[in-house]
């Protein structure tokens, strides 16, 4: 019954629904006759995939066709293979819109006769899908009902009204058969289930906001009450609404609560940079850069970004790291994960870059590629590792230790073989590309997301807005390689340190030709390279070089959802969406830089943060 009608977003208020759709009515003029009318919308059609197929067990039946007069079954052969089709009728939701009539005699054994009615509007004035009569005329005996069946479809039908069905749990309880006795004591449970409180059968958390941006781009609410069951949104009402008896409530009154916010290009398990982040390679073990990355998922969760999508991870701990979390074991955001980046050999991905070659065979390199087939192969292990996203390099990297630039590195059929490749697993396709020839190379090819974008020009412009593709700026890596020189001058080797000074003095230029040109922009900062919990330094910047803070914002809610496919979970806060949102003080489509200090998480219903 919950997988029939999960729509209505739990039992008690499945029960709420058959109170008002539907009437059972003792018979008055049949003695001990009980008539139980069903009528009305029972359930949302969508739900009904199999409903052609209602009287399928052993029972001489035919399919029913769409026009509602058309005869709904044959004779049926035996008692206990009608009672059988309407326990499944009921069981698999097929009786959309049906008005069956149950007659149930104690002394009567006569076959039971199954008729289309006349089609009509409901009480409700929706016309219905179909509409039978079901007429069931006799049991052999009241003990009978336990060996044929027929109490199946009697204890669905409990929960809609326990009084119709107090009679019959009577005779049952003083029947000789114990089947029929069993069924009995479910009726009473059912019954008494029915007549259970709502908070006492689904918990509510009730969410009281000082103002609402439940769907960025569009105007913010005023004072608001978000209603969250089963780790959803259920309702979004006016006004601060007092909680029921039972409920819980979150008074967030003086805050501004918005959706929880997305980063795009993430590596959780990296922290160091230049030639630390070298050794680092080399001398960490796996279970020291599982325990960072742990770490690092609970900063960025607790800095209000519920949602990740981690590009880059040689060892599989993301991999894992992401299923924790989804299975509740570790705090963290949801993760979207890449798994192993790839590219040709002696490109941005190539993990050899720089070390003596003796240690070459023990470095795993089944993310490089050359030529068409072994491009297609790398990104099929990739998805045999079970990744969400596939990443790719079509220009050399700022922290490539490799003195070739930003350009590009890759042959036109290449990029087409992994783009393809990833499309055709229904995997979508991340970019990293600096140089304009890289980028226009990815786009032209299908690329999803250009990670960095950095060098964009005209064409590049065309051919985002042609394919629908998304910039990711990363803007924040420039605070990383800021701080790490501020630290240590000496922090990168000479050819990854003159890129590094290039990509400082040209930060944001993208940014500032893409976004007036309408090319659509997702919310990313390159964590790992900069600071993990410091997600939030993004939106300072992205104002700084030409957005405005609702434009920011959007970039990292409703842009960063569709781009990572789960606009249909989150980046809104709506009903039936995931319940992660936040809250700050003060107004952050006026100020941004609200955002960097996040007082409230909630994920999936879960408090992560409160303060």
């Amino acid at each position: 019954l919950r997988k029939c009608c999960n729509k209505r977003g739990g039992i008690a208020d499945m029960f709420d629904h058959f109170k008002t759709c539907h009437q059972i009515e003792r018979a008055p003029n049949i003695g001990h006759f009980t008539r139980a009318v069903i009528d009305g919308e029972a359930l949302s059609a969508g739900m009904f995939a199999r409903r052609r197929d209602i009287f399928r067990r052993g029972v001489n039946t035919r399919y029913i066709g769409a026009h509602p007069r058309e005869r709904l079954a044959q004779q049926a052969r035996a008692a206990t293979n009608i009672d059988r089709a309407f326990a499944g009728q009921w069981a698999q939701c097929g009786g959309v819109n049906a008005e069956m009539r149950i007659n149930l005699r104690a002394d009567e054994a006569k076959p039971h006769r199954i008729e289309p009615v006349e089609h009509r509007r409901t009480a409700l004035g929706v016309p219905p899908i179909r509409r039978h009569v079901a007429k069931m005329r006799g049991f052999a005996s009241v003990d009978g009902w336990g060996d044929c069946g027929g109490c199946r479809h009697m204890t669905l039908l409990a929960i809609l009204s326990a009084t119709v069905y107090v009679p019959f749990i009577k005779m049952m309880l003083k029947g000789s058969n114990a089947a029929m006795k069993h069924t009995a004591l479910i009726l009473a449970m059912l019954a008494t289930v029915a007549a259970l409180p709502a908070n006492a059968q689904t918990a509510s958390t009730y969410i009281h906001a000082g103002r609402l941006l439940d769907r960025p781009g569009q105007p913010a609410r005023g004072a608001s009450t978000l209603v969250i069951r089963d780790g959803k949104i259920a309702e979004i009402l006016s006004g601060l609404v007092p909680a029921p008896a039972g409920a819980t409530l979150i008074d967030l009154s003086t805050r501004f609560v918005l959706p929880g916010l997305i980063d795009s290009h993430v590596h959780l398990d990296s922290d160091a940079g230049g030639t630390a982040a070298l050794v680092e390679s080399l001398t960490q073990s796996k279970a020291t850069a599982a325990y960072r990355a742990a770490s690092n998922a609970k900063k960025t969760l607790l800095a209000g970004f519920t949602t990740v999508r981690n590009l880059g991870d040689g060892d599989g701990i993301t991999l894992a790291l992401r299923d924790a979390i989804a299975a509740g074991q570790l705090p963290g955001p949801r993760i979207i994960d890449a798994g192993r980046s790839i590219s040709t050999t002696s490109g941005h991905m190539d993990a050899t870059l720089s070390l003596n070659e003796d240690l070459h065979g023990s470095i795993n390199q089944d993310n490089l590629c050359d030529g068409i087939e072994s491009c297609r192969r790398a990104v099929r292990l990739q998805i045999r590792r079970g990744v969400d996203v596939i990443k790719i390099a079509t220009t050399g990297g700022v922290n490539s230790r490799i003195g070739t630039g930003l350009g590009r590195q890759i042959f036109d059929d290449e990029v087409k073989a992994l783009v393809d490749t990833a499309h055709l697993y229904g995997k979508k396709m991340a970019v990293h590309a600096h140089g304009a020839d890289g980028i226009n190379a990815a786009l032209a090819a299908g690329a999803d997301s250009i990670e960095h974008g950095t060098l964009l020009d005209d064409e590049s412009i065309r051919l985002y807005k042609k394919g629908g593709a998304y910039l990711v700026p990363t803007l924040s890596t420039v605070n990383g390689y800021l701080e790490r020189l501020a630290k240590d001058p000496d922090a990168y080797p000479p050819d990854v340190l003159a890129k590094v000074r290039y990509r400082i003095s040209i930060t944001g230029k993208n940014v500032e030709k893409a976004y007036p040109a309408g090319v659509k922009i997702a919310y990313g900062t390159d964590a790992g390279v900069s600071k993990h919990g410091r997600n939030a330094d993004e939106f300072e910047l992205l104002v700084k070089h030409g957005m405005t803070p609702i434009a920011a914002i959007e970039a990292a809610t409703v842009n960063a959802s569709r781009l990572l496919g789960i606009d249909k979970e989150v980046g809104t806060l709506e009903p039936g969406k995931a319940a992660d949102l936040i809250a700050v003080e003060g107004d952050p489509t006026l100020d941004v830089t609200r955002l960097k200090q996040v007082g409230f998480v909630m994920k999936g219903g879960v408090v992560a943060k409160r303060e």
